[in-house]
């Protein structure tokens, strides 16, 4: 019966590692933390594995009629261009690169999806705007969910670029 027991353990405690080996650890892009704190430069950010919170499904009208486009939870991207309160992220090759910016009364410097509003200068939260637009060359797009979706970060990735960096050899009497 002991015997058992200690082969069900160590069952368990395999499948424990393998899925934590399996998950992925994604957490919320913070600009202050990881920006400012972490110093990280322009081309850094463009190396790393961004992916969105939620799903966002926008519509928009084409010669054909009305068509969608979703992009699920978690659809990874990448950093394209990069500004001092904002980053661009593309996630899928050819596709519209997504301002995402600060949100400044957030007390989690959290980066939430935003649109260029035609007339207007700089990007504008979608989750702020009374009418949930995204507009990309022009085209409006409707937002019909995920107007609060923010960036998400690999943290994996993120670590294995700091220990990439040259460390301080201290100093010795």
């Amino acid at each position: 019966m002991r015997r058992h027991r200690k082969q069900a353990w160590i069952a368990l405690l395999s499948l424990l590692v393998l899925a934590s080996c399996a998950r992925s650890y994604k957490e919320m892009f913070l600009n202050r933390t990881y920006r400012e704190n972490l110093s990280l430069q322009d081309e850094e950010l463009k190396t790393l594995q961004f992916y969105i919170s939620t799903n966002v499904l926008v519509q928009y009208e084409s010669p054909s009629g009305k068509q969608s486009i979703l992009l699920p939870e978690e659809t990874p991207g990448v950093v394209t261009a990069v500004g001092p309160d904002w980053l661009k992220v593309s996630f899928r090759k050819g596709g519209a690169e997504v301002p995402f910016v600060v949100n400044p009364h957030s007390q989690y410097d959290l980066y939430y999806v935003a649109t260029e509003l035609p007339g207007q200068t700089g990007f504008h939260m979608l989750k702020d705007l009374p009418q949930k637009v995204f507009y990309y060359d022009g085209t409006p797009y409707q937002v019909i969910y995920g107007d609060k979706a923010h960036l998400l970060v690999d943290g994996k990735e993120l670590q294995k670029l700091m220990k990439k960096r040259i460390p301080t050899q201290g100093r010795r009497t």
